[in-house]
């Protein structure tokens, strides 16, 4: 942190707000060994989400078994998600950016007992315990890494544990991310651009249209567009991402934009599509209204829209639907992120190059 302040006043700045993200995780990381707070955060969120979201389960503390330094919680069954997205590389192969490696790899994921899992499926239980924790509660689970979820024998139930890094929101923050979350279900770019500005996310180099695409890769997991699949680092980064700057990542949404990017990293090992904004449309909606807030115009006809059974407010493919699944791309031939797994394998099919720097222009036309 001392060496990020120190390049910050020497004006040799990162294209990204590192010295914020630094502060957060020095305030967050020592949560961990407060097993009081611990504790009290499992049996919040855990009574919140349990019975709420199907086919999760939270575990809940022992009363007369937790003391500062010991928390005993309840026995929850299943593996590590962890073990099932190796055992699924191990036997469909490694995932690269070559045609059809996530997708063979998903397909062979499985219980050690031998039940399909549908990653999809599950990250989508996952992301709507967000929709609860976030718009709900104001608290959620900031370290859900796969390490952190397991898996029940069933290859259906899903158990969260780990709940020492929690973060704990702002009501004033909670409420602008409801609105981010209903411009960027409605694809109401304006509407977008002024809640992250609000929020003091502050984006440098970028036109409005790719500021757009921004908020989508940093707040929705959605994976049908060619940025959701890059990273900063990729020597064959467009131009436009290589030269937009992050120049103000505020502390206190920075821990969600990490749950986002620890979310699309499943997604990528499970060759899923889902989009979160999706999902968190309905709990933002109720969160909004509860507060006593004005729903903006392009979220209520959106809302009114999908109650007609009209989806033509939804942006690219997902679903319009009510359950979990709802953000659960359909993946039509309206679906860029089809196309070009089709095209990839069509391309591999007839020994052409098919690895991501092939397929960029493609994607990017």
């Amino acid at each position: 942190l001392r060496v990020a302040v120190t390049m910050d006043n020497l004006g040799l700045n990162l294209p990204f707000d590192n010295t914020s993200i630094l502060r957060e995780y020095r305030n967050q990381v020592p949560l961990e060994f407060d097993f009081d707070r611990e504790k009290a955060m499992l049996n919040t969120i855990g009574t919140a989400v349990t019975g709420r979201v199907p086919d999760v389960i939270v575990p809940h503390a022992v009363e007369g078994l937790c003391t500062k330094k010991v928390l005993t919680m309840t026995f929850v069954e299943g593996e590590s998600l962890g073990d099932v997205i190796q055992r699924g590389i191990n036997a469909g192969g490694p995932i690269s950016s070559a045609a059809g490696s996530s997708e063979k790899s998903a397909a062979a994921m499985r219980t050690e007992g031998g039940n399909p899992v549908d990653g999809g499926a599950l990250v989508a239980k996952l992301i709507e315990t967000f929709g609860v924790q976030i718009f709900a509660l104001g608290k959620f689970h900031s370290d859900p890494h796969p390490g952190n979820l397991l898996v029940a024998p069933d290859g259906k139930t899903l158990s969260v544990i780990d709940f020492g890094q929690t973060k704990v929101l702002q009501d004033k923050t909670r409420l602008g991310i409801a609105r981010l979350v209903l411009a960027l279900a409605a694809g109401h770019r304006d509407g977008a651009l002024a809640e992250v500005a609000k929020l003091g996310l502050e984006l440098t180099n970028a036109g409005p249209d790719f500021a757009m695409t921004v908020c989508y890769v940093l707040f929705d997991t959605r994976m049908d567009m060619e940025e959701a699949h890059l990273s900063p680092l990729d020597a064959d980064l467009p131009e436009d991402m290589r030269v937009v700057n992050i120049k103000t990542i505020p502390e206190d949404i920075f821990m969600l934009i990490r749950v986002v990017a620890l979310i699309r990293g499943m997604l990528i090992s499970f060759d899923a599509d889902v989009h979160a904004r999706t999902i968190w449309r309905p709990y933002a909606l109720a969160a909004l209204r509860a507060a006593g807030e004005v729903i903006p115009d392009y979220a209520l006809e959106q809302e009114a829209a999908i109650e007609r059974g009209l989806s033509g407010k939804e942006p690219a493919s997902a679903s319009t639907a009510s359950t979990a699944s709802a953000g659960v791309s359909t993946e039509g031939e309206g679906s860029v992120y089809t196309r070009m797994k089709s095209l990839a394998m069509w391309m591999k099919d007839n020994e052409l190059p098919h690895d991501r720097k092939a397929m960029m222009p493609f994607a990017g036309a």
